[in-house]
């Protein structure tokens, strides 16, 4: 998915809507606002702000990546993500699912060759 841009103006205490539909300033008009973001993907927040003394605004950007869930932001995670040892249907947890697997699959053999029968 692409990155959405989503402006966030900040002079003296008013804010821009933005640009998603998908994001929500929740706290409008404090130091520290909080912005609900409803959907997953990433986005790209970009903060301008000034004082009341006039001088030149200051800018900032970040990127905030949202997941559906936990495991998939564990996933997803740029320094790595180190699986249980187990978890066969990558859902972050060896549980009942992966055994039911593991038990489907218990004595398949698909080697490339065929068994050689030793009498």
């Amino acid at each position: 998915m692409a990155p959405s841009y989503v402006p966030l103006v900040h002079p003296i205490g008013r804010f821009s809507p933005p640009a998603d539909p998908n994001v929500t300033i929740v706290t409008p008009g404090v130091e520290d606002p909080t912005v609900e973001i409803a959907v997953t993907g990433t986005f790209t927040l970009r903060v301008v702000a000034t004082d009341l003394a006039g001088n030149p605004p200051g800018e900032d950007t970040m990127e905030i990546s949202v997941f559906a869930d936990s495991c998939e932001a564990a996933q997803e995670n740029p320094n790595g993500y180190d699986a249980p040892q187990g978890d066969l249907n990558d859902d972050c947890v060896v549980d009942f699912l992966d055994y039911a697997i593991l038990a489907t699959e218990w004595l398949d053999d698909r080697a490339l060759i065929t068994q050689q029968t030793y009498e």
